[in-house]
Formats: structure tokens, sequence, C-alpha cells
């Protein structure tokens, strides 16, 4: 999606037309016209004088207030314009109110499984960390909240959040950081089974998707699964460019074959960890779009 940010330490056209300037160029263009009017010599170049500023008026006038309408009736033909047939309406409902009405998409989002036995028994604990970066890709600033969910389907299952945090990538400040015992504070009341939390609100200005990012977001979250056959899931919340899967884990599941869904292109369904700066580890990566609730489901068995 391209981004809608002028950058505004130099001047150029393109800063002078946005949307907020266009009643004062409209209004400047209309005064400027009915002055020249006034002007009792060279009534030629009176008249091309003010035949420019009311064009200069028409234009502003159009790009403030038919500009907008028809822009969304461009988005919203989208498919038929580019493709020739229109979109079902289930379609093209998702396609506005997901793609259209976007105003924040995360980006370089990570997931690291660390998977380990638990103890003696044929069970295991999982630790998932998931951080990615925030870009506010509008012209206007947004407030933006970190919420996350652990959900435990299961009865007896253990599924809690353990860490969120914020860190500053431009001075390594960190925004904010609560572990377990300082995430009372942040509990949200969701569901049986949900350990829910809300971070702090944060303030995005517009920035274009392409420029470095200024925060890094993060949680980290416990659960338990079989050692044999065990699954793990995580469900994408807000729209989502770019992911990378990592799965490391211990001695006792070096064996097992791994298995995610999305299966990467190109890769095979199980996959068995490789030694890795001295771990074993798998690793999938997607350079592609997930839109919200979209699910990542991590499977493992032991090799037959």
């Amino acid at each position: 999606m391209p981004a809608r940010v002028i950058e505004k330490e130099h001047f150029s056209l393109q800063w002078l037309l946005e949307r907020r300037f266009l009643p004062a160029i409209g209004g400047l263009a209309l005064l400027g016209g009915i002055l020249v009017r006034l002007y009792p010599h060279d009534e030629a170049f009176r008249d091309s004088i003010a035949s420019f500023c009311d064009a200069i008026f028409i234009a502003a006038f159009l790009a403030y207030a038919v500009d907008p309408v028809v822009k969304h009736g461009l988005i919203k033909d989208t498919f038929g314009y580019v493709y020739g047939y229109s979109l079902p309406p289930d379609l093209q409902t998702f396609y506005d109110e997901t793609i259209v009405k976007a105003t924040i998409l995360r980006r370089d989002h990570e997931l690291h499984w660390t998977i380990k036995r638990l103890g003696a028994t044929e069970r295991t604990a999982l630790q998932l960390d998931a951080s990615f970066h925030v870009f506010n890709f509008t012209d206007k600033e947004l407030d933006y909240t970190h919420k996350v969910y652990a959900i435990s389907d299961t009865p007896g299952e253990n599924g809690a959040v353990e860490l969120l945090y914020c860190k500053n990538l431009k001075t390594n400040a960190v925004e904010y950081e609560y572990h377990q015992n300082q995430l009372k504070a942040l509990k949200a009341t969701v569901g049986p089974h949900t350990d829910a939390r809300i971070g702090p609100k944060m303030r995005f200005a517009p920035k274009a998707v392409d420029a470095p990012p200024e925060y890094l977001f993060g949680v980290r979250y416990y659960s338990e699964s079989a050692l044999s056959f065990g699954v793990d899931e995580f469900r994408i919340s807000e729209l989502t460019s770019r992911l990378k899967v990592i799965v490391s884990v211990d001695e006792h599941l070096k064996d097992h074959l791994f298995t995610l869904i999305p299966p990467q292109d190109g890769q095979k369904d199980d996959i068995k960890p490789v030694l890795e700066d001295g771990g074993y580890r798998c690793t999938w990566e997607f350079h592609r779009l997930f839109v919200p609730n979209e699910t990542v489901v991590l499977r493992w068995r032991a090799e037959s």
C-alpha cells in the first residue's frame, strides 16, 4: 500500500497541494479574481489574469469537494476497472473494511517459539516472543494501543502473558515494560480462559513504510502442550507485512517434525530442526500481507 506522507522539511508543490491548504488556495484565487477585475487598464491583461484565478478557484474547489468522493468510488471499483469484473458483495465489504480503511500497518513481525520438555513429563513448555514495528501511513497523527491475548482453549492448559514492552529504536530507551507481576494493572476482561492485556496509549506521527521504524513492540507468552503431538497458534490482529517464524527446541525435540500453517512457498510441509548457533532451529519467512484474524498454527510430532 503506498505511503501517504508528505515530507515537511522541504517546500514542494506536493506539500502545497495537501487537502488542508486547498480552501485557502481557492479563497485567494477567488479574491484575486475579484480584485483584478477592478483593474482599470489593459483589458486583455485583466481578462487573462481573471481567467487564471477562476481556473485556480475551480480546480481547488473540485479537488477539495469532489476528488475524495471520486477516489473512494475508484477504490471501491478497482477490481472492476483493472480486471474487468466487480467483487462479490461480501468480498467487497472485506476489502473496504480491511484494506481501504486501514491506517496502521505492522511490519517485520517476528514470532519466535522456544520449546522445551517440561521436566520428566511427556509435555512441553512453550515461550513465544512476538515483536513488530508499527507504521502510521496516513497524513494525520493517530493513537495506537498494543492489545494482546493468551487463550487456553483446553481445560487445564496454562496460557499467560509474561511480558509486554515498547522500545524507542532512536534513543534505545524503554517506553514501557511490564513483567508478569506488573501486568495486573493492564488486565482486561475478555472471556473465560483468556489472559488479555492492554498497554499504554501511544501517539504515532505519519511515516512512510520505507522509512526506518521508530518503535519496537513486543510480548512474551507462556503455554504448554504435548511432547509427541503438540500444537500452538498465534492469531494476527492487525494488517501485517512480512512475517518471520522461528522455532528453537531442546535435545528432546531435535528429531521431531514441525509443520507451519500456512506453509512457506517452496518448503516441505514437515521440516526437522537444524543445528544453528549452538541450538536446533526451524525458520520460515513470508514476504506477503497478512490480514486480521489470520492464524499461524505450529504443529509438531515425533518422527515415526
